[in-house]
């Protein structure tokens, strides 16, 4: 992880979840905007490509789902699309967990 991510990562996550309440898709560049707006307002220095880097590194960890109103705690909290979107604790599925 970079210093960005580590300075700015948990902010970025909670503004995505702000973001989220209002019952939008994750649309990246739009989520950007806001963010970067938000981030503004609140006097830190960060740019759009550093917000951008942030948001890929959640999309690589799975921690956002582009295209959806879902983040990675809401898709797991539903049984059905846990077996879809298995921890990364586990390669196994849940409801082949249990087989073994």
């Amino acid at each position: 992880m970079n210093y960005i991510y580590e300075k700015y990562g948990t902010r970025v996550f909670e503004l995505i979840r702000e973001y989220m309440q209002k019952k939008r898709l994750i649309e990246i560049d739009k989520i950007v905007k806001y963010i970067l707006a938000a981030l503004s307002k609140e006097g830190e220095n960060i740019n759009k490509n550093g917000i951008e880097n942030i948001i890929n590194q959640f999309l690589l960890e799975r921690k956002i789902i582009e295209g959806s109103g879902l983040l990675h705690e809401n898709v797991l909290s539903n049984e059905k699309r846990n077996l879809i979107f298995p921890s990364e604790k586990s390669t196994i599925p849940n409801h082949r967990r249990n087989e073994k």
